[in-house]
């Protein structure tokens, strides 16, 4: 291949794929092809462009994938391991089940994952997922809380039943000796007790563990027996255990694309904006007209589920304002800084819907800045455990406005939706999650750009440059250099780019070519059914092979290959019913 054309440049391939894919494709070529190597190295690099070529149809193919799913049966799980700062990570795992549902409505999807803090409740209902088919493995600091994962490598997991015998004699011993001292020496009775309800603890936590371990090995089981095992975000290992290696895929989170060898192998892809990634969440999936948060539905429109009449009343009263930046208090002054500035002619009140926070972490907001922005009274309100206001400050201000700062995120991902298609043009958003929730919206980001998340700014920042947009370019470098600026600064510039009218125009232009070639659900449905199709198909395996063989080798176009596959993929569909 190395002594051939370009294998790239191939009109139909540039007409149909990402710009940018094609672009750093050319660039591998290029330096492939000038490589020095000696007889023995050439064939591995032969080897390399071989695969990328492999990759390159992979995403020729998807659309084809997409159209035309196999027709199954059976069961496919998704999992994740939820990370201590990864609630994002556990919604779009039901997310993912719900766009796999309504693809395939005769699967039976099963959701499984490990988490080491607590996680909001989840209604599994508008995500079509039995209740019974979702297992959570809490992991705390004790050893034995860590099960799932190690069952599915195929170790072999033992509970010490020694280790409980023990436990339940000595708790034996203590309630004997709380017997005896109760009437005599009631205080030491006490410490007695205090010690006694602490072995009880522990020998629940066994029985507790116990029974995760036969949930476990149940799960184990019924994966052997599945059509697929798809990881989300971070994954758990099940690519290393020969019995469920291969029926493993994983779509990990943004910015860890681990090259084209581990897709190969392992059929590794990554979430993100990326020339080798595959997209982000831009499609409402989970917006429903009904409200799952009943106690902030009640506190804004005093009904437990709000029509169109109730919302455009209160809307007539009341902006609202959404940010979702539970991790940095400066970005969520400036945000509210920011809001006020925005309100200061608009005579409704004002409400910024925030995330829980502690009452440590609330502003302080002075009478001279109050009187500033025209408001009598700061209100801040909680839900933790019902429903709460407190006055943060109050002046007296005959025609004053009243601000509410409403901390309830974060909430269901339909109530987080419709509460940002209520607000501004501007939404404040953490991770991946809500960035994608905010811009399949219409709306702008304000990014809380942290350490481990400055991967999809600079992903933005790169698809600004290549699409020549200036006005973003500024945008993305101003939220990337946030910290540098003094907050007037920083609001002066970033309002200033707001009401350029050609940073719209730039804006919608970038949003455009992600909903063209970064959309998340279809690569993930793509490469879900080319997986399903190559385990359950020989003829369409074998016809995808041949097609890029013939392809490498200079024998046919990329459109004929295109269309070749899918002609057998019509043809296949109706063969494949797996029970």
């Amino acid at each position: 291949m190395l002594d051939s054309l370009n294998p790239f440049e191939d009109p139909f391939l540039i007409r149909k794929l990402n710009p940018l894919l094609i672009e750093s494709l050319h660039s591998y070529w290029i330096a492939l092809k000038e490589a020095k190597v000696s007889a023995e190295e050439k064939l591995q690099v032969e080897d390399a462009l071989y695969n990328l070529v492999g990759f390159t149809f992979l995403h020729l193919f998807q659309p084809l994938y997409l159209q035309h799913p196999p027709k199954i049966a059976g069961s496919v799980f998704l999992l994740s391991a939820v990370h201590s700062d990864g609630i994002g990570d556990y919604v779009t795992l039901f997310k993912c089940a719900k766009i796999l549902k309504e693809h395939h409505p005769a699967l039976e999807v099963y959701l499984a994952y490990t988490h080491k803090q607590s996680l909001p409740s989840i209604d599994p209902y508008p995500y079509h997922i039995k209740k019974e088919n979702i297992y959570a493995f809490q992991e705390t600091e004790e050893a034995c809380s860590v099960i799932l994962e190690p069952i599915l490598e195929g170790k072999k997991i033992f509970l010490c039943e020694a280790q409980l015998d023990q436990l339940l004699l000595e708790h034996n011993r203590l309630l004997a000796e709380y017997e005896t001292l109760q009437e005599t020496h009631p205080q030491a009775a006490v410490a007695i007790q205090e010690l006694s309800d602490e072995v009880q603890r522990s020998i629940q936590s066994y029985y507790y563990y116990q029974q995760k371990k036969a949930e476990a090995e149940k799960l184990y089981l019924l994966m052997k027996k599945s059509l697929a095992i798809v990881h989300i975000a971070l994954a758990l290992n099940t690519f290393d255990n020969p019995e469920l290696a291969s029926k493993s895929l994983y779509f990990a989170e943004a910015g860890n694309f681990q090259g084209i060898a581990n897709y190969l192998q392992r059929h590794w892809f990554s979430i993100g904006l990326n020339a080798f990634e595959e997209g982000i969440f831009l499609n409402n999936h989970h917006i429903t007209s009904h409200w799952s948060c009943t106690a902030l539905c009640q506190y804004l429109w005093q009904v437990d589920q709000p029509h169109a009449e109730h919302l455009k009343n209160y809307l007539m009263d009341y902006a609202i304002e959404v940010a979702y930046l539970p991790h940095s208090s400066a970005h969520r002054e400036i945000f509210i800084e920011m809001m006020c500035r925005r309100h200061l002619q608009d005579s409704r009140h004002l409400t910024i819907i925030l995330p829980q926070q502690k009452k440590e972490q609330f502003l302080h907001f002075s009478d001279s800045w109050m009187l500033a922005y025209g408001f009598s009274k700061i209100l801040v309100v909680d839900f933790v455990p019902s429903v709460r206001e407190t006055v943060l400050n109050q002046i007296n201000l005959a025609t004053g406005k009243t601000l509410r700062l409403v901390c309830v995120l974060p909430l269901p991902a339909s109530d987080f939706t419709k509460l940002i298609n209520l607000s501004g043009e501007i939404v404040g958003c953490t991770g991946d999650g809500s960035l994608s929730d905010c811009i399949q919206s219409g709306k702008i980001p304000f990014y809380e750009v942290r350490r481990h998340k400055t991967g999809t700014l600079e992903a933005f920042i790169r698809l600004a440059q290549k699409l020549m947009l200036p006005e973003v370019l500024k945008y993305c470098e101003l939220l990337k250099q946030f910290a540098d600026w003094p907050v007037p600064s920083f609001l002066e510039k970033f309002e200033a780019l707001l009401q350029d009218s050609s940073f719209r125009m730039q804006w919608d232009k970038l949003v455009e070519f992600i909903k063209r070639y970064y959309c998340l659900e279809d690569s993930y449905l793509a490469l879900i059914n080319r997986f399903l199709w190559m385990s359950l198909s020989k003829e369409v395996k074998e016809k995808e092979e041949s097609l890029i063989h013939s392809y490498s080798e200079g024998a046919i176009s990329a459109e004929s290959a295109y269309l070749s596959l899918k002609e057998i993929l019509k043809s296949q569909r109706t063969k494949i019913v797996e029970s």
